[in-house]
Order: C-alpha cells, then structure tokens, then sequence
C-alpha cells in the first residue's frame, strides 16, 4: 500500500517560466566530477545505472553530439511519439503486441510534465534543448524509481540548468508496524543499504524517511539477536506502508 502525491508542471506555459538562481542544496560526491556529478550523485543516477528496470541510461557526454532530446528516447525499443486530443501528444511504448501500449510518464527534475503544444513532431525537443540535459533515463515496468500503477515504467530528465528552488527531493519513505510479544519483542529494525536503524514503538510502529528509490531490506532483531528479514520497495515521492507479524518462523 502507498501513499503519494506527484509534482507536476501545468505543461509548456509553465515550463517557458522556470526561475534558476543560487541554490541551498549540498553536493553528494559519490560518482562523476564536478557540479553536475555531484547533483546525479545525490539524486541516485548513477546507483540506477545496474537496475534492470533500466533500458536507457544515458550523461551529458553520451548527449552532446545528438540531435534531439527525442531522438536519443525513440532509440529505445518500443518508443514511439503519438498524437493525442487537444494539442497532447506522449511517448508510447508497445508492451508487446501492437495493440497493448501505454503512455510512459515523463519527469523533468522530479516533475511529472504534461505533453501539451501545437508542434507535438517535435516532442521533448519542442520545450528542452538538447544542450541543456545533463543525464536521461529510461526505465520500463513496474520497478523503476517512480511507482507506475500500469507498470509501464517511466523516462526521467535531469538538467542543472532547469533546477529551482522548489524542485521536489528524488525520495521516499517506508512506514511500518511489526507485532511481537515478550520475549521475542522486536527491539531494533534496521534498514539496508544504509545502515539506518529505529526502535519500534508501543504498538509496534516504526518509520524510516528521506529514502532514494531503492529495494530495502528490513533486519528485524530481539534482545537474542536476528530474527527475520523483508524486502520493501520504495518509490520517489511514495510511502510504503509494511505490517510484519513476527512469530516463531519470523513475519507472516
């Protein structure tokens, strides 16, 4: 069960409007050089690079020397720009067979952009430089960085360029409760990757937040020790709701 509310753009007006100036946002050092290295390191960009969700992961030297934003996506099997009522348009991949398709929603430094505008041939390129994009991403299914309900799977944009102040942080968050009882009580959940750990409240309720997308384990432990382990999948901008029963065997 999740939780979740998406930031969006209002479409092609909106995005004519961004506001870029001086950011208050550290820097995570983990891969790439420079400024922009830091800012994908930070969002996860380069963690995601072995994920099999991913079909298309692509920096700014494999960019450069495209011609399009377009273009780079539709060389992706599958991807096609299709027309769509009102000036919309989107970017449609084929599931497989040619009548099973699905719209892949399309995020632009976390927001959810609308595909809105008279010259829809042009697609990504009708709103965004292709000198302007540092990072592209391409990820198909249901276990990509941003939960899809139709698991289609979903393109996300990265530009230094485009930032704000008010973009949305890349993350999630897991709540839970695990119920135990004396003396099998369970004293400590802890979180991997990252080695965060919390102590269950009176009910059992714990809670780990400001987490990139990722698959996460939960190591559960009582006063002798491990006990049992789950795996739970967080999404950007989601809440992912665990109940753990811990008996004997561990959870149910």
């Amino acid at each position: 069960m999740r939780a979740s509310q998406y930031p969006r753009y209002l479409g092609l007006t909106a995005l004519a409007f961004f506001i870029v100036g001086p950011l208050g946002c550290a820097s995570v050092g983990e891969s790439g050089n420079g400024e922009d290295g830091g800012w994908l390191a930070e969002k996860g960009f380069y963690d995601r690079s072995s994920w099999t969700s991913t079909a298309l992961h692509l920096e700014r030297a494999d960019i450069v020397s495209a011609e399009g934003v377009t273009d780079l996506v539709l060389e992706a099997s599958g991807i096609t720009l299709q027309p769509g009522p009102r000036y919309t348009w989107s970017l449609v991949r084929t599931m497989g067979s040619p009548g099973d398709t699905c719209s892949l929603p399309v995020y632009l430094n976390g927001y959810v952009l609308e595909m809105r505008g008279s010259e829809y041939r042009f697609g990504l390129d009708s709103f965004l430089d292709v000198r302007e994009v540092d990072a592209i991403e391409l990820h198909f299914g249901p276990n990509g960085p941003v939960f899809d309900q139709r698991e289609c799977g979903c393109i996300l944009l990265w530009s230094l360029d485009r930032r704000t102040r008010n973009d949305p942080p890349f993350r999630g968050s897991i709540r839970g409760v695990v119920k135990s009882s004396a003396p099998d009580s369970v004293v400590d959940v802890r979180l991997d990757p990252g080695g965060f750990s919390t102590v269950p409240g009176p009910k059992g309720e714990f809670s780990f937040s400001n987490l990139r997308p990722d698959a996460y384990r939960l190591n559960l432990t009582t006063i002798n020790g491990p006990v049992a382990q789950h795996w739970v999948r967080v999404f950007a901008y989601e809440e992912s709701h665990v109940e753990l029963n811990l008996g004997r065997r561990g959870p149910l």
